[in-house]
């Protein structure tokens, strides 16, 4: 009988994923919607000598260089400040914006908040930025920030699980999709996905599969696409195909270049899982880390043709992966 169950076994872990349906992205850069006001750029943290720590002096600086709460409340904190017409147009500032409540509560103690080193917490904060701007463009409210309450924890175990963007100065993929939002300027523009969960759905359903869409932007010499692949079940599946069309090219010869994070890239977790999880890493085992904890690219740049004003790009996007993808002349 023991042996019926191990062969079972093996054969559901050999068995391939279901595929997934091919993905349609198209971005028209010449249908803005607005100025794409940097609200992401916003973080609070609770330790007051953060700022005077050794890390804790780092990562501040270059949070403020990038920038020149779950979708339903989100909304309905929108709707209210709307249904009052003497404060439509007082900038509003979300004082929290996170998956959750406990940013202080380490792994050890709750292994579900393992979560927050890897993946899913960074597609989710592509994912819910993203959600964040289409509301406010709905309620018509004057979004001017949104504040991610993860700043960082000193002196504590690498990769604890606290609800942080640094582990010990070691970047964690999701600093690694505020590096990506740090590099689109200028206005937000129109986006459709054959991929996306409907907002109406996500607000009335929450997501029944895989969100897979898109946030871009355009200034005068490119156009930048962050593309996610969120599920709120963090288990394996398979990739998407996703077709990428993005029209209003400003030059027949642009630049493209493609950053991802994913569980190969921009993913300092990962390597310190396959170093053994070192808690005192040697100097070398040091440097990789702060290495891969870097934003990477997929491919290198490259100049390709755009045909009258169009690029396209094929590419395979992970569950919980992030690309961005930036067109520049």
């Amino acid at each position: 009988m023991s042996r019926l169950v191990v062969i079972v076994a093996a054969l559901v872990a050999a068995a391939p994923f279901p595929p997934q349906p091919r993905v349609a992205i198209r971005v028209d850069a010449t249908r803005a919607l607005g100025l794409m006001t940097p609200m992401w750029a916003w973080f609070g943290h609770d330790e007051p000598n953060d700022t005077y720590m050794k890390d804790g002096r780092k990562l501040p600086t270059e949070l403020a260089a990038l920038s020149p709460a779950p979708v339903r409340a989100i909304s309905n904190g929108f709707e209210i400040a709307a249904s009052y017409p003497e404060v439509r147009n007082v900038p509003v500032v979300i004082g929290e914006s996170d998956p959750e409540g406990c940013a202080a509560c380490p792994a050890r103690v709750y292994p579900a908040n393992t979560y927050r080193n890897g993946t899913m917490y960074s597609s989710y904060t592509a994912e819910q930025i993203a959600r964040t701007y289409e509301l406010a463009a709905r309620h018509r409210v004057n979004l001017l920030g949104s504040v991610t309450w993860a700043f960082e924890f000193e002196d504590q175990p690498y990769f604890d699980g606290f609800r942080d963007l640094s582990t010990n100065g070691i970047a964690k993929p999701v600093l690694n999709v505020f590096r990506m939002l740090g590099k689109m300027r200028g206005d937000r523009v129109w986006v459709e996905s054959s991929g996306a969960v409907p907002l109406d759905s996500i607000l009335a359903r929450g997501r029944a599969g895989s969100d897979i869409s898109a946030l871009a932007s355009r200034d005068a010499r490119g156009i930048t696409v962050l593309v996610w692949n969120y599920h709120d079940d963090d288990l394996p599946a398979a990739a998407a195909d996703v077709d990428l069309a993005v029209d209003g090219v400003g030059d027949a010869h642009p630049t493209l270049r493609h950053y991802r994070v994913d569980r190969d890239h921009s993913n300092a977790y990962e390597i310190w899982k396959a170093l053994g999880s070192p808690q005192q890493p040697t100097a070398d085992r040091r440097a990789r880390l702060e290495t891969s904890g870097q934003l990477q690219v997929l491919d290198p740049p490259k100049q390709v043709s755009a045909e009258n004003g169009q690029v396209k790009l094929t590419f395979t996007l992970p569950r919980q992966a992030v690309s961005l993808v930036t067109v520049t002349w």
